[in-house]
């Protein structure tokens, strides 16, 4: 077996320290990443790129897509259109929730699964801030009783969704 010093040597993020150990053919070293983290490797992993980090880049990358995607979910400011859905799936979700989750409301699969299909199908929330709260926000309708699902649902001013509360809820 020939074996390739890769003391010192930088691979993307890592950086070899020394060989730890042999399994069968491979060998294996220490690493550390740019982040601080220290890690075993496989180097002939570091040699071809396949290991470029300790898990910090994927983690980087993944919540760069998540936010840069649809630019709605932003950290510190989300959109009403993001608050909408986020709030829409957090009640459906709750079985303990009186109005939504043990009543047995759903969200349908295409928007449960993806923002991006809520916001093409209910399109941008009609601008319009009163105060502190929103203007508009998302109503189920014709049917109040129904589920949330592109035939059901529209941006509604809130004297709109008083008018259009199910016949048994309860009065404030």
């Amino acid at each position: 077996m020939m074996f390739r010093d890769l003391t010192n040597q930088h691979f993307s993020r890592l950086k070899a320290r020394w060989p730890v150990g042999i399994r069968g053919k491979r060998i294996f070293w220490l690493a550390s990443c740019t982040c601080g983290s220290l890690l075993v490797v496989k180097g002939n992993a570091m040699i071809t790129g396949n290991t470029k980090s300790c898990g910090c880049l994927n983690r980087e990358l993944q919540r760069a897509a998540k936010y840069a995607k649809h630019r709605h979910a932003r950290q510190g400011n989300r959109t009403p259109e993001y608050r909408s859905w986020d709030s829409m799936l957090s009640r459906c979700n709750d079985p303990e929730n009186e109005g939504y989750g043990k009543r047995g409301i759903k969200v349908c699969e295409r928007w449960r699964n993806s923002f991006d299909n809520f916001l093409a199908d209910m399109g941008p929330c009609p601008s319009g801030m009163t105060g502190s709260k929103r203007a508009y926000s998302l109503d189920r309708f014709p049917n109040p009783d129904g589920n949330y699902e592109p035939v059901n649902c529209r941006w509604a001013t809130l004297l709109e969704q008083r008018l259009n509360r199910r016949k048994d809820a309860k009065r404030r």
